[in-house]
């Protein structure tokens, strides 16, 4: 029964940390709940008022597109977007109706509406929702070949899905901003949970002797380590949007520290657990200590418990000798414990125990990378220009030049199903950002398609003219469309084919013809709309990688700048947790940009976007050890440094001295130190636009002049060491990608 639990517990941790705050699982049941409520009503008004199925239909498919679309923070805002909707899609409605006698007409009307849905973004969510409201009630006006005398109907059906709309999102599924942060917190620890079992499953007896299975390993560890980034990053965009003086007595900013310090200890002790060796040789404490870890990230863990596990891993780390791999571990394994109590003491509204803080982690393993190896052409320089015309108009100009084209196309595929071309050209632009993308967003559309016209032949043979049955499944197919959407566009293609299936179904026109020209049509507009991504105002995929990478650069210089003059005047203003949060951000932003090349590409080409990704990586983890000793420096908050295995003094134990004013020798040489450090970014920043770089020598700080008379004190707050740590590993991680001096 125990190992029961205890699969049943992973498996909702394993699902927390890959849904943080149950984002997707909240978005595909609003969904779902409107599209339930609003069949029930339209439908049974339909048979009430002895009026075509399609009519119900309408009403349905807007009102549950819209409560999709809309992602607006507050109800406030969600309720005001929704009941503006009601404009655009009445208006497309009626223009439809209107034009749909003149069939060239219709054609234009929709590449107009095509191109003023997707120019609408610049305005942000209101503006996706109003420009997918136009954009979904002219098609499904097109697809149920409306008519002018059905239009006052169809206007009603649309505003009675909007007001069912309204109120999933208002009244039966609002936000709870508590509620969110509460999730958001439980999706934090699962991460950390998951994070720290992977480091643990990495180091088992048997991985060094199965090469495949620790690659899989390796990968599992990295999942669970960017689950954890992504978490504490929508903590963060909760506190941005919600404003924690609103809902915890806390307040932002320590609640903020405390996330920021809960995710850096967690990472700090999966890094010294990976380095420790193997778990049949780790010490009794440091496994006791990892046992009170997990206790401390369980959400079913009582106070009682939690202050036990807080009691017995200090017990362990007062005894700890951090000179050895199980000494250190069980010393970070003590501030990982203290930090996630602290977070959760926080997010109750209670004051928080004050715990020690840990070193930084110790020195990572190396990886060898080389400059970016992207194909180009002779001649051409790396520098990306910023267009002149806006993404969002830019995008349009594209959307409405392919609609032009898959609609003749699409006409000589199908008179009657040529809209199909049309839509799925507009959907391979939704969101993209270069050509690459528009690629694989057209691949994948194209493959879930095929799979879905296979499935649904054979589905929609099994289930014949059932109602009941059709409707069933409709709705289960729209809820795993919209969960799936960001999961995988091939999955969502598939269950939204299966979904047209019932649709047609249900409408009595289904046969393997009309899925199998649904396929024909998506092939061509698929085909048509990365031809248009390539030869109309095209954006190279490389130029977006290398423009995102830059901005990741750019960030990091302004990290590493602003960590250090807040140490050096801590009566300064920096946001340093703001900063280190736009850094991950940045590197998101590099991860989402570089994903098309590591599909399209060559292997060479996968494996150096793969090696910078790493060193950005590295940078990351190293520039957030450098903010939070900035501000230990900055603040008087203890912040010890790292302490690897072989160093002859000791990490402070809880209550040492709080940090001290630097002094003038120390400042100018940390100064010196993050200069250099910030022209080895440029020297990277060059290199990565194609500008000859000259080679470089390692950062070498004489840690005397920086540390001054702090070197052979027992007991000393450590952040200033931390912060020379911090750097030189930001420094050692980006010589992997610039040119060393052959001295060396």
């Amino acid at each position: 029964m125990r190992g029961a639990f205890d699969v049943w517990q992973r498996g909702v941790r394993a699902y927390l940390a890959a849904d943080p705050g149950l984002a997707r699982l909240r978005s595909a049941s609003g969904v779902t709940l409107t599209l339930v409520l609003a069949l029930l009503v339209l439908i049974v008004g339909a048979r009430l008022a002895d009026q075509p199925l399609p009519v119900a239909l309408l009403g349905a498919v807007v009102g549950t597109l819209i409560a999709g679309a809309n992602r607006e923070h507050t109800v406030r805002a969600r309720a005001v977007t929704t009941v503006l909707a009601a404009l655009p899609a009445m208006a497309s409605v009626t223009l439809a109706a209107t034009l749909n006698e003149w069939r060239y007409a219709a054609d234009l009307g929709f590449v107009v509406v095509l191109f003023l849905a997707t120019w609408a973004r610049r305005f942000g969510v209101r503006g996706v929702v109003l420009g997918m409201a136009a954009f979904v009630a002219y098609f499904f006006s097109l697809f149920l070949h409306t008519t002018v005398s059905e239009v006052p109907r169809l206007l009603l059906s649309v505003l009675v899905g909007l007001a069912l709309a309204l109120l999933v999102l208002t009244v039966l599924l609002p936000n709870r901003p508590t509620t969110e942060l509460h999730r958001l917190m439980a999706a934090l620890r699962a991460a950390c949970a998951l994070a720290v079992e992977a480091a643990v499953q990495k180091q088992a007896p048997d991985a060094a002797h199965d090469a495949r299975g620790a690659q899989r390993r390796e990968r599992h560890l990295r999942r669970q380590l960017d689950h954890l980034s992504t978490s504490a990053l929508l903590i963060e965009s909760w506190l941005d949007t919600y404003g924690a003086d609103l809902h915890a007595t806390a307040g932002g900013q320590p609640l903020s520290l405390a996330v920021f310090d809960a995710q850096l200890s967690t990472e700090q002790l999966v890094d010294t657990l990976i380095r420790s060796g193997t778990t049949d040789t780790w010490m009794p404490e440091q496994l006791a200590a990892v046992d009170d870890v997990r206790v401390s990230l369980r959400e079913g863990s009582s106070a009682d418990q939690l202050d036990e596990a807080r009691r017995h891993v200090h017990g362990l780390a007062d005894q700890a000798d951090t000179r050895t791999p199980a000494g250190l571990a069980t010393y970070l394994a003590a501030h990982t414990v203290d930090a996630h109590l602290t977070v959760r003491d926080l997010a109750l509204d209670r004051d928080p125990a004050s715990g020690e803080q840990a070193p930084a982690p110790a020195e990572s393993q190396g990886t060898t990378a080389r400059r970016l190896p992207l194909p180009r052409r002779r001649g051409h320089h790396l520098r990306w220009h910023e267009p002149h015309l806006l993404p969002t108009t830019k995008a349009a100009l594209q959307v409405a030049a392919a609609a032009v084209v898959a609609t003749v196309v699409g006409d000589l595929v199908s008179p009657e199903r040529w809209y199909w071309a049309v839509l799925t050209a507009f959907v391979v632009y939704n969101g993209t950002q270069s050509r690459g993308d528009i690629l694989t967003r057209a691949w994948e559309r194209v493959l879930g398609t095929f799979l879905g016209v296979l499935a649904g032949v054979v589905l929609g043979a099994l289930v014949g003219r059932h109602t009941t049955v059709q409707l069933v499944l409709l709705v289960a197919f729209v809820f795993i469309a919209f969960y799936s959407l960001q999961i995988s566009r091939t999955v969502q293609a598939f269950f939204l084919t299966m979904m047209l299936a019932m649709l047609y179904g249900l409408l009595g026109v289904f046969s393997v013809d009309v899925l199998a020209l649904r396929l024909e049509e998506t092939a061509v507009g698929a085909a048509i709309g990365v031809a248009a991504g390539y030869l109309i105002l095209p954006t190279r995929t490389r130029d977006t990688v290398v423009r995102s990478i830059d901005h990741y650069l750019d960030t990091l210089s302004t990290v590493i700048r602003g960590s250090v003059e807040q140490a050096l005047a801590p009566a300064g203003d920096v946001d340093l947790l703001g900063q280190g949060r736009d850094l991950d951000k940045a590197l998101q932003g590099v991860s989402t940009s570089a994903t098309p090349l590591t599909r399209w590409r060559t292997v060479r080409v996968n494996r150096g976007i793969r090696q910078w990704v790493r060193v950005l990586r590295a940078c990351d983890s190293y520039s957030r050890v450098l903010a939070r000793a900035a501000y230990a420096l900055s603040s008087g908050v203890p912040s010890p440094a790292p302490s690897p295995v072989g160093d002859t003094t000791q990490p402070p134990r809880a209550g040492a001295d709080a940090a001290t004013t630097v002094g003038d020798r120390p400042a100018g040489a940390l100064r010196a130190v993050s200069e250099e450090v910030d022209a080895h970014v440029s020297a990277l920043q060059a290199l990565l636009h194609g500008e000859p770089v000259q080679p470089v020598s390692p950062v070498r700080p004489a840690l005397e002049d920086v540390l001054g008379d702090r070197v052979p004190a027992h007991g000393r707050d450590g952040s200033l060491e931390t912060a020379v740590f911090a750097l030189t590993r930001i420094d050692r991680a980006m010589l992997e990608l610039l040119p060393r001096d052959p001295a060396e």
